[in-house]
């Protein structure tokens, strides 16, 4: 599907459909490259989708699928250049139909915030949410139901059995849920963290608020640390921050302490269909406590995200990238719980030598540590070592949202990288949009420094760019991650940018200051567009110029320059068979092969 550059013009619609049928279970449907819908038809037929209005693909659709006769499939494919350590995917799923006893019945506690704040639609979606949550629990699961504001009021005090009684009365409590008081934040957790539960089974915690805590304890760092103290270890407390007026480091802080999330509806969002799919997710916990473990000779596995492994559950993927040393066989084991138990799933895998079949994955785990990265510096402030490695990643891996594309400007121009060799030179020329850029940038280190900068509508976006880039699962996702951020919003909103021929045309440079550019065709968020990673190595655009990213770090770089279609063209690409998908990209591209910058005009 790529084919962008066959078109001036974006594709009004572009659809997929694929359907998968098979004589074997089917475990992992995985797409690298698309957010895709997967509906499942029992456990050996599924259908697979994805569409798009208004778009200009640049990459080919791919599917992952795979088939085991075991109760969790478990898939690893790997990436590595000659010479480098490498990276690996690493896919896990039980499929849909899972071995009779393969559900585990669990204990889960609902916590609604009823405070005056929540008045009016936010009230009416939460409980609404709430009641999807009570009528969709499984036989044998247990619940409680506790709404606080001034004071907490659980309804049974105490987790009972989800049979028909139970829950009409859970209903009839959560429709006269009413919203007045204050918030009383660290209450509700203690009582729903302090309940009598079985071990053997999971425990999970729907925790919505729409605010900060005003009664009782009300600093962060305690309620954060009683409740890691009062969860032990084996508790999951999903966070639901409704509205902008929330702490998100308080909520993110509790659900990554708890290996669960933490998520955000806005203002303009609906609550029930947010809460609702996210449990649909976790309905049917297969496997608790997961854990990774790899055998090997040789292997040595490292930064493995997510550092810590969710949950498994029925129908759903877990989704791992790493690096490794060492080549060879190897096994690995996906450890966990089940209705007590300790369970096993071990499968024989291979880590490669040599293998850049799939250029997807450098680029998704370097989105995943960026994410990770950027979340430290967010709730623990900022060092050298960590600004560093996020400019360096993201520049080669070809990661774009305005913390990283203002570092990375920000960079190159204190080591005084030559002009036609910066990454981003358009952007260093729209003052509107690197101020933007850098104003989000400052949001990051201001949270870790400031209790006030904790909350509030850039403080929601920044926590919501992060968690996009932590679990960003696709290609898809990681170009939206810089689509839905202020770097896209702030260059639509800009004097300083626009389409040729606009009302507010094209930027003007000050005098003695960068040139302007002419954007032709190109919309506002082209800037989170003009980067493209090819065969692992990253481009970005300026102009009609594709640069090569590692020749602004050779300083021996010979230059040579040939005219596109040219007969030294077709030579260069006779003796470099390997540069065609870089020199694909158009007619003027920046192209390092050896020690040679080949400038193609």
């Amino acid at each position: 599907m790529n084919t962008e550059k066959f078109s001036a013009r974006p594709l009004a619609e572009v659809s997929v459909k694929i359907t998968l049928s098979s004589k074997d279970p089917l475990k992992t449907i995985y797409s690298p490259s698309n957010s895709v819908e997967i509906k499942r038809e029992g456990d050996r037929r599924a259908v697979v989708g994805w569409e798009q209005k208004n778009v200009r693909p640049d990459q080919d659709f791919k599917l992952i699928f795979s088939r085991s006769k075991q109760a969790v499939g478990v898939d690893l494919l790997t990436y590595r250049a000659s010479g480098d350590d490498g990276y690996f995917l690493l896919l896990a799923s039980p499929g849909l139909e899972s071995p009779k006893g393969a559900i585990q019945k669990k204990d889960i506690c609902f916590i609604l915030d009823t405070s005056g704040s929540m008045a009016g639609p936010k009230i009416e979606q939460a409980k609404k949410a709430l009641s999807f949550c009570v009528n969709n629990l499984n036989e044998g699961d247990r619940f409680e139901v506790i709404r606080f504001s001034t004071e907490c009021e659980p309804l049974f005090g105490e987790l009972k059995n989800a049979g028909k009684e139970n829950v009409a009365k859970a209903l009839s409590f959560v429709k006269d849920l009413k919203a007045i008081g204050g918030t009383a934040i660290s209450d509700a957790l203690h009582q729903a963290l302090g309940m009598k539960r079985d071990a053997s089974r999971p425990y999970v915690v729907v925790f919505l608020t729409d605010g900060q805590p005003t009664i009782g304890e009300t600093s962060e760092d305690a309620i954060v640390a009683k409740a890691d103290k009062e969860s032990h270890g084996d508790t999951r407390v999903f966070c639901f921050g409704i509205g902008t007026d929330v702490n998100t480091h308080l909520l993110d802080r509790i659900a990554a302490d708890t290996r669960a999330f933490s998520q955000y509806v806005l203002p303009e969002e609906d609550i029930e269909v947010k809460v609702s799919n996210f449990y649909t997710k976790i309905k049917e916990p297969v496997l608790g406590d997961v854990k990774l473990a790899f055998t090997g000779n040789d292997i040595h596995v490292s930064q493995l995200y997510p550092g810590q492994m969710p949950d498994l559950f029925k129908g759903e993927v877990l989704v791992a990238f790493g690096r490794y040393s060492g080549k060879g066989p190897a096994a690995v084991k996906v450890t966990g719980t089940l209705n007590g138990e300790s369970q096993t799933f071990a499968t024989d895998v291979n880590f490669a030598e040599h293998d850049t079949t799939n250029a997807f994955i450098p680029r998704l785990w370097a989105t995943r540590r960026v994410g990770y990265l950027l979340d430290e510096i967010r709730l623990h402030g900022e060092s050298k070592e960590l600004k560093d490695e996020v400019t360096r990643l993201a520049r080669e891996h070809g990661i774009v949202t305005p913390y990283t594309a203002y570092l990375i400007l920000e960079d190159e121009q204190r080591r005084n990288v030559p002009l036609a060799r910066q990454s981003f030179r358009e952007l260093g020329a729209d003052e509107g949009v690197r101020r933007g850029a850098e104003d989000r940038l400052r949001q990051v280190y201001n949270e870790a420094q400031s209790e006030s900068a904790r909350t509030g509508k850039k403080a929601l976006d920044a926590s919501r760019d992060a968690f996009d880039l932590r679990n960003g699962e696709n290609l898809d996702a990681v170009a939206q991650a810089g689509q839905n951020s202020s770097l896209a919003k702030a260059s639509a909103s800009t004097p300083h940018f626009g389409a040729a021929g606009a009302a507010n045309g094209p930027a003007q440079a000050a005098p003695g200051t960068q040139p302007a550019y002419n954007y032709g065709y190109r919309q506002a968020q082209n800037y989170t567009q003009q980067a493209r990673v090819l065969r692992g190595r990253a481009f970005y655009q300026n102009g009609n110029t594709w640069t090569d990213s590692t020749a602004q770090n050779r300083k021996d770089l010979k230059q040579k320059q040939i005219q596109f279609n040219s007969d030294d063209y077709f030579a260069l690409l006779k003796q470099h068979p390997e540069a065609a998908e870089w020199l694909a990209l158009g007619n003027e591209v920046d192209l390092v092969i050896d020690d040679t910058l080949y400038q193609v005009r």
